[in-house]
C-alpha cells in the first residue's frame, strides 16, 4: 500500500485519496491482524525440535494473491553464549535474498502443462504468469478451522504437495538439534512480495505507448519502500537444556498447580516417592514449601 501510494502522490496531490498517516495506519493495522492470524508452540522431542503453527484467520494461512507471497521459518539454533550455531529461514535485509533450504515455506505455486506451454511459448512448469497459469503446483498453505477435504476439493481449493486431515487448522514441522545448541528462537515471518516475483516483473513487462516500462516501475517502488519487509507474525524462544530444578516434579518446564498436586497426591509416601523433592525420604511439608518457594520458576 505504500508503494501505491507513492506511485500516485505527484507534489502532494495523492491520486489514491491516502496520506502518509492513513497508510501508515493501514500498515499497521495490517500488522496487527498478521500478528493475530496464527499463534506458535514449541516443543522438544526428544532430538527434534517441533514447531506448531496453528491458524486462527478464518481462511487459508497465507491468503490473498499467490505469485509474489509467503510465509516460512526461520529457526536460529543458539549455544550458550547465544551466537548462532545453525539457521534455518535466513533472511537479508539488505538485499532481500532468502535461503529457504531446510525450512518450511507455506505458499501457493502455479504452473502451465504441456499443452498451456505449447499454446503460449513458455516453458511448462512454474510461472509467475498469473493469469496464463492453468495448474496448481503446490498450496501447502495452512487451512482454516473448519476445514475439510471434501468441502475444499469441491471448489477447487483442495491442499497440493501437502496433506491436511480433516479439521486440522494447524501444522507440525520438525527440526534437528545442532550438538551444543542451547536455545532456539524460532521466528514465523510474512513477506507479501518475493525478490523473485518482483525481479520477474521488472524483466517481462512489456514497456507501454508512454516507453514506459511498468515493471521497473514496479521494482523501484518496491525497492524504495524496503524490499517488502518481512513482517513478523509470532516468535519465540526454547531453552533446549533447562537447568534442573526438582521443584519441577514432572519436568515441565515451570513449577506450578501441577507440582503442587503431585506433592498432596504423594503426600506421606516413604519410599520411592516422585515428590521427595528434597530427596530425606519423605514427602511432607518440606517438598510442599519447596514447591511454593519456587513457584513461577
Amino acid at each position: 500500500i505504500g508503494a501505491v501510494h507513492d506511485l500516485y502522490d505527484f507534489d502532494g496531490n495523492a491520486y489514491t485519496g491516502l496520506t502518509d498517516e492513513s497508510v501508515d495506519r493501514q500498515i499497521s493495522q495490517t500488522e496487527a491482524f498478521l500478528a493475530a492470524a496464527s499463534d506458535m508452540d514449541l516443543d522438544i522431542i526428544e532430538d527434534d525440535l517441533r514447531v506448531t503453527i496453528t491458524n486462527w484467520s478464518g481462511h487459508k494461512l497465507p491468503t490473498g494473491f499467490p505469485e509474489g507471497r509467503r510465509m516460512w521459518l526461520n529457526v536460529q539454533f543458539l549455544d550458550a553464549g547465544g551466537s548462532i550455531i545453525e539457521e534455518f529461514g535466513e533472511y537479508d535485509y539488505g538485499t532481500a535474498d532468502t535461503d529457504l533450504v531446510g525450512t518450511k515455506v507455506y505458499e501457493m505455486k502455479l504452473g502451465l502443462d504441456a499443452e498451456m506451454a505449447t499454446a503460449t511459448g513458455l516453458p511448462e512448469g512454474e510461472t509467475f504468469h498469473i493469469t496464463l497459469a492453468n495448474s496448481i503446483l503446490k498450496d501447502n498453505r495452512i487451512p482454516p478451522a473448519g476445514f475439510t477435504n471434501a468441502a475444499f476439493e469441491e471448489i477447487d481449493a483442495a491442499p497440493v504437495a501437502a496433506t491436511y486431515a480433516d479439521y486440522q487448522h494447524w501444522d507440525e514441522t520438525y527440526f534437528n538439534i545442532p550438538v551444543d545448541a542451547e536455545e532456539a528462537l524460532v521466528t514465523l515471518l510474512y513477506q507479501t512480495s518475493t525478490k523473485e516475483y518482483m525481479e520477474f516483473l521488472r524483466d517481462t513487462a512489456p514497456t507501454g505507448d508512454d516507453d514506459v516500462n511498468l515493471g521497473h516501475v514496479a521494482y523501484d517502488a518496491w525497492v524504495n519502500r524496503g524490499r517488502s519487509t518481512p513482517v513478523i507474525m509470532d516468535s519465540q524462544v526454547i531453552e533446549i537444556n533447562p537447568s534442573f530444578n526438582p521443584a519441577d516434579v514432572n519436568q515441565d518446564g515451570e513449577v506450578d498447580v501441577n507440582d503442587l498436586l503431585l506433592v498432596i497426591g504423594d503426600w506421606g509416601c516413604t519410599s520411592n516417592c516422585t515428590a521427595d523433592i528434597d530427596g530425606d525420604g519423605n514427602v511432607n511439608v518440606v517438598d510442599l514449601l519447596l514447591v511454593i518457594a519456587n513457584w513461577g520458576l
